[in-house]
């Protein structure tokens, strides 16, 4: 027998069991899909992962977001996944949160709709960079919390990571130039249309990551999410995946994004990507003409 979340209610008969498990284990915030269980002699499988996003210092109280059974998107970075439900846990019982979402108690801070969750297993430091550099920027909603666990596994020890953001509104810009709807694909947008876009990417990217005093140095298709308004004919534009994002004039700890849509002299003569260089504005407006030569290449 299978149990899922579908999102819509929770199969109430599931939640003593993972009552047990929760108090059994109290020094996980991460239950990472699948696991199993016996409950009433039938071994029970849960598929979904479940993530604490709050709770006491003493452990009594405790809130985990539900993430959806498939991911969304998956890279080298880990699976991004939509945060589906709610649920709140005490020592004694686990209970549906969902009627909870909006309200602020002492333990539980606001858990607003459209959430995803970003999980990720990472042996460095990179995952915190990202955390505390999306915090920066107001539109990604990220949570105050970056979810740490410390895994045993054959290979060694393995730090998962949980990043919870707001979920964007629309499309990447990506599935947007490959979208299946006639009036969306953008070999069908006038010449009007593509230039009111590429308009609200500029001013995305000034006003949601430049404005700041940031450099985002990994601009690209997928890092702009598009949200078309036909009643307006017009686009919303927000900018994602800050890992890579830096100061303006500084030097980061780390590289730089896309290689294809980096300025040439990141690269050494050899075409590799020079170390650490010092972020500036003009290479995000470098990736913003590839991105456009793409973007208008059909018109």
């Amino acid at each position: 027998m299978k149990i899922t979340f579908n999102g819509q209610a929770v199969d109430n008969s599931i939640l003593p069991p993972l009552t047990e498990i929760f108090k059994k284990y109290p020094e996980f915030k991460i239950y990472h899909a699948p696991f199993t269980f016996l409950y009433n002699g039938d071994e029970v499988e849960v598929q979904n992962t479940f993530v604490q996003v709050s709770g006491t210092r003493s452990g009594d109280k405790k809130v985990f977001a539900v993430l959806d059974t498939s991911p969304i998107n998956k890279g080298s970075f880990g699976s991004i996944y939509a945060v589906i439900h709610t649920l709140r846990y005490n020592k004694y019982t686990l209970t549906d949160g969902s009627e909870e979402t909006h309200h602020k108690t002492s333990y539980y801070q606001y858990f607003p709709d459209n959430m995803i969750c970003k999980l990720q297993f990472q042996y460095f430091d990179m995952v915190r960079y990202e955390h505390k550099s999306s915090t920066q920027f107001p539109h990604l909603k990220t949570h105050r919390r970056l979810i740490h666990q410390i895994k045993a596994t054959n290979e060694g020890i393995l730090d998962i990571y949980a990043l919870l953001l707001k979920r964007q509104p629309g499309v990447d810009l990506y599935e947007f130039i490959c979208a299946e709807d006639e009036e969306l694909r953008v070999h069908n947008l006038s010449a009007i249309q593509l230039a009111r876009l590429s308009c609200r990417i500029i001013e995305a990217v000034i006003k949601q990551v430049h404005h700041f005093g940031y450099v985002h140095r990994d601009l690209k298709n997928e890092n702009i999410m598009v949200e078309y308004d036909k009643n307006i004919d017009d686009f919303n534009i927000n900018i994602i995946d800050f890992a890579f994002v830096a100061q303006q004039g500084k030097r980061p700890s780390f590289g730089h994004g896309t290689k294809e849509l980096m300025p040439n002299e990141l690269l050494d003569k050899k075409g590799r990507m020079i170390r650490n260089p010092i972020a500036d504005y003009s290479h995000d407006v470098f990736s913003l003409a590839v991105v456009f030569k793409v973007l208008w290449s059909d018109l």
